[in-house]
């Protein structure tokens, strides 16, 4: 008989389509416990997004009418403009008149962006924000709060307000003043802002939980890589906003420079991280690995910049927004095209609502210089990422469960395999051949001991074994076998080795039982020498070891009936399970066992095992049927080199 693949497609339709069956549906009270969240969530995404609507009115509305305090209007103050050589290359000069009802426990409140300030009262330098004289990160102070308290006996006196801003992008941009007591212009704040920090924090809890589950997770797929991400994406969002919110900053005044960096640097990371995100969501899409590579190495030259003190992050922000308008606008194009296609549409569709919303934010930013309106944005990605993250866990879960009943039906399987090995008439007759070798040929009596005690150690040693061994010791597991039965037969046994691919790796106690079964059942069955030959060769996408034999052979479907009905119990009350075992085996792993066998003819046994690891049941990864193309693609670039190098 000969291996050609005209053989091995004949044999493809009778592979099992046995795939391991889904896990059962969870009892009453399961399903009531995830309605109940999901109930929960819905509650909560209301609930939400009626904050972030009121806190968008709020925002809206003139706060001059509030009788807490007063926001006066900064270009009103102005009252001149000079040009100097300082960093943002003007100082503004603001100047208030203090009436006796400001005085009084009341403050001088100032939201200053990105500038430093000196504030006196009829000449009198009663606050400064000085520049550092020493070496430092960034020329800016960040985005702080600057609080004057102001004194009865100051009614009457002009306050002066001097702002040199410390880059040109903001050079126009002026002081928000406030004036009322400290906590109450804070409080009001939070109010209107309520919205936007609640979301930010929710993001963030949200996101670092998703993150942690998808890291501790022990299912390795794309899905659950898209988590993992997705949990950074919205988790360095919430960051950027918390970070960005005056009445959050005003709590940690003291850290507000640290604030404005860690806003900034998300802001900067965004795009990657989202883009990331896609790439695990879209495997086939490439170009989303492309834009992740290229935005990481752009955020990575701003850090560098800014950590050397070669350029500030605050001085890139015009190439930040660039990046993101090129970012929204290619997850816009791409989202939108792939519409056509009807999976993941509702991944699409969100994509497109939220690259619609981001760049109209963007748009209003631009013009009015405030991201106070970004929280129903902020929302919207945060149901999205909710939804996404229970219905990926949840599946992951389920995936879980399955990893684990195939796990112990692998070791069920694996035990019975090896107890089924070591039979107590086979160590009976291979030390009695020992016993007998010690009297006549001592040497060959410590080979064969070495030999005996190395093949009793393999399979021990493999017992336990879930995961997939080299095909190297699978081989040297089989030849210690063989040796030990050709002490007992000598030449009656002849084992011929065709090995062209080794680079391979098998479930542990495969090859040995399909060697054992050749000499046993089909060679020494009839009492008669005969011949062997173990080979290996890959085809298409398989590894394959074929174990051939020209042994009297048996009947391949009557042997099928008996282990479907009689569990391979024969006449005589004897189970012959091997082959069956090690078929499921193979089978739960990833890979096909074909048996072609006629009586008088000897039988031909072959395995075949994916290439593609991802295409591999492996016990610390289980890839659903729709994400093994990723690996195809690797194995692609793989095959080509190969033909590169023959040629």
């Amino acid at each position: 008989m000969t291996i050609n693949e005209k053989d091995l497609k004949a044999n493809e339709t009778k592979r099992s389509k046995g795939k391991a069956e889904k896990h059962p549906s969870e009892n009453l009270l399961g399903w009531l416990l995830k309605v109940v969240v999901l109930v929960g969530v819905l509650l909560l995404m209301v609930y939400m997004l009626l904050t972030a609507l009121l806190s968008s009115f709020q925002w809206g509305r003139n706060i001059r009418r509030d009788p807490v305090r007063m926001e006066l209007n900064s270009a009103a103050l102005l009252k001149e403009t000079k040009f100097t050589d300082s960093y943002g290359g003007k100082i503004h000069k603001l100047e208030i008149p203090i009436k006796a009802d400001m005085t009084g426990g009341n403050d001088l409140c100032l939201w200053v962006v990105h500038s430093y300030i000196d504030v006196y009262f009829d000449g009198e330098l009663v606050y400064t924000t000085k520049e550092p004289s020493t070496p430092h990160i960034g020329r800016s102070p960040g985005c702080y709060w600057v609080f004057v308290p102001m004194k009865t006996n100051d009614a009457g006196k002009t306050i002066q307000i001097f702002v040199r801003p410390a880059y040109k992008q903001v050079s126009e941009r002026l002081p928000k003043v406030y004036l009322g007591r400290r906590d109450e212009v804070v409080g009001y704040r939070f109010l209107e802002e309520m919205g936007m920090v609640v979301v930010a924090v929710l993001c963030i809890a949200f996101g670092v939980i998703f993150s942690a589950l998808a890291l501790a997770s022990k299912i390795r797929t794309a899905g659950n890589r898209a988590i993992f991400y997705m949990g950074i994406f919205i988790a360095v969002i919430g960051l950027w906003k918390f970070t960005d919110t005056p009445s959050v900053v005003a709590l940690f005044n003291s850290q507000a420079h640290l604030f404005t960096y860690v806003c900034l640097l998300c802001l900067c990371y965004f795009p990657t991280t989202i883009m990331a995100y896609l790439t695990w969501l879209n495997p086939g899409e490439r170009m989303y690995y492309v834009l992740t590579r290229v935005y990481l190495l752009f955020a990575l030259a701003v850090t560098f910049m800014q950590a050397f003190n070669i350029r500030d992050l605050r001085e890139n922000l015009h190439l930040m927004q660039m990046l993101l308008v090129t970012c929204i606008v290619f997850i816009l194009e791409k989202n939108i095209y792939n519409l056509r296609y009807h999976d993941n549409n509702w991944h699409k569709l969100a994509f497109i609502v939220f690259g619609i919303a981001g760049f109209g934010d963007l748009v209003l930013y631009l013009y009015g210089y405030d991201s106070f309106h970004q929280g129903f944005t902020l929302t919207m990605v945060l149901f999205y990422a909710i939804i996404n993250g229970i219905m990926v866990l949840v599946k992951t879960a389920d995936q879980e469960d399955e990893l684990r009943r195939r796990n112990l039906q692998l070791k069920n399987s694996q035990m019975a395999l090896m107890m089924s090995q070591i039979r107590p008439h086979f160590i009976y007759n291979t030390l009695n051949a020992i016993y007998v070798l010690c009297g006549r040929e001592p040497d060959r009596a410590k080979i064969a001991i070495y030999d005996f005690s190395k093949y009793l150690r393999i399979n021990f040693q493999q017992m336990d074994k879930t995961e997939m061994v080299p095909f190297k010791e699978e081989l040297q597991h089989a030849q210690f076998y063989v040796k030990i039965e050709q002490l007992r037969f000598s030449d009656a046994i002849n084992v011929k080795y065709d090995i062209k691919e080794e680079d391979f790796s098998l479930p542990a106690l495969t090859l040995q039982p399909l060697v054992e079964n050749a000499i046993r059942h089909g060679i020494r069955s009839a009492n008669a020498s005969g011949s062997i030959t173990v080979s290996t060769f890959a085809q298409e996408e398989e590894y394959c070891v074929c174990v051939e034999d020209d042994g009297e052979g048996f009947d391949v479907e009557k042997w099928e009936e008996n282990i479907r009905e009689k569990g391979g119990e024969d006449e005589t009350g004897r189970r012959h399970v091997g082959l069956a075992n090690v078929r499921e085996r193979i089978k739960q792993y990833g890979g096909r066992m074909m048996i072609e066998s006629e009586p008088g003819h000897g039988t031909r046994m072959i395995i075949c095992m994916p290439m593609d690891e991802d295409a591999l049941f492996l016990p610390e990864k289980m890839i659903p049927k729709e994400e093994k193309h990723v690996g195809k693609e690797k194995h692609a670039g793989k095959e080509k080199g190969k033909q590169k190098k023959g040629k």
